[in-house]
């Protein structure tokens, strides 16, 4: 007897540890960025910040040259319409070289043609300010943005051709399950049905992007407020790694499978609390953990 609905996900095993793998989107994004670098892969993660929208994502892949002109100040405080508030701060220069730097990441990026793309769509609601779309609203008053949910012509019209001219070797588009209630939940569920539409539409369009049902995985299959954080909005940790454990089996190719298992025996024996180092059961296990580490970083990453 089944006590829930489970998805049907065909492995693809296109990603490999020694290829780039560029992270854009929502704190989802973020969760699954962060697992890859755990595991030792090549990550460039959200170099603008946390984004939400797809028209702010697209941008960001854009890779356009940053300058002061892209600056703003509000109360000694400097920061870019198109970048999270985690690059805000009181120097100019600083923040300036702050986004810089992760622009170089990005554009040598995208410029591998190994690289694999992973984005996650948060929502479609957006804020404009004089008439452009903002990645975030670095608190400033409501009343200086015009809020309007996108058409899902609009995205695709904007995403599209990005992904299309995108040397990516694989682009993995997912929704995230994270509630955004201060919309109000039917407005929240509005803007996640015009994403996952829109995302349809992009997969059709575009050989070589991917749709990975993570949004599905945590409303359909685990489906339960105890797989939620206290805020009932965000994703727990386990409902996250039950999502990782998913993207993992679809994602990774047999040699970066292999790799991982490899790292996660090292990494948790790394981690084991030893309470008496003189003993000779201690200096034993920590000969033996230093010579199967320097084994892996020979064979792995020579």
């Amino acid at each position: 007897m089944k006590f829930k609905l489970e998805l049907d996900i065909p492995p693809l095993g296109s990603i490999n540890y020694q290829k780039p793998v560029l992270c854009i989107g929502s704190c989802f994004a973020q969760n699954i960025g962060r697992r890859l670098i755990d595991n030792r892969f090549k990550v460039v993660l959200n170099p603008n910040g946390i984004l939400f929208n797809p028209i702010s994502i697209g941008n960001a892949l854009l890779a356009k040259n940053y300058s002061e002109a892209d600056l703003v100040e509000r109360d000694e405080v400097w920061f870019s319409w198109q970048h999270h508030s985690s690059f805000s701060g009181t120097s100019r220069e600083t923040v300036l070289h702050g986004i810089q730097r992760e622009h170089e990441l990005l554009t040598s990026t995208l410029e591998n043609s190994e690289h694999s793309l992973f984005l996650t769509l948060g929502s479609a609601w957006v804020y404009e300010y004089e008439g452009k779309v903002v990645a975030n609203c670095h608190k400033q008053p409501n009343g200086q943005f015009t809020k309007r949910l996108l058409s899902i012509e609009e995205i695709v019209a904007h995403l599209g051709p990005i992904l299309e001219k995108s040397k990516a070797k694989q682009v993995v588009l997912t929704v995230s399950p994270v509630r955004y209630v201060k919309d109000g939940l039917h407005n929240n569920n509005l803007s996640k049905a015009t994403l996952l539409l829109a995302v349809k539409k992009l997969c059709d369009l575009v050989k070589h992007v991917h749709y990975f049902p993570a949004y599905e995985m945590v409303i359909d299959e685990l489906r339960d407020y105890r797989f939620f954080d206290r805020d009932l909005v965000h994703p727990s940790e386990e409902a996250i790694d039950y999502v990782w454990e998913a993207f993992r089996k679809t994602y990774f190719d047999s040699q970066s499978l292999e790799m991982a298992r490899a790292w996660s025996n090292i990494k948790s024996r790394l981690n084991h609390r030893i309470l008496h180092p003189d003993t000779k059961t201690a200096k034993s296990f920590l000969s033996k953990l230093a010579d199967d580490q320097r084994k892996f970083e020979t064979g792995y990453f020579p």
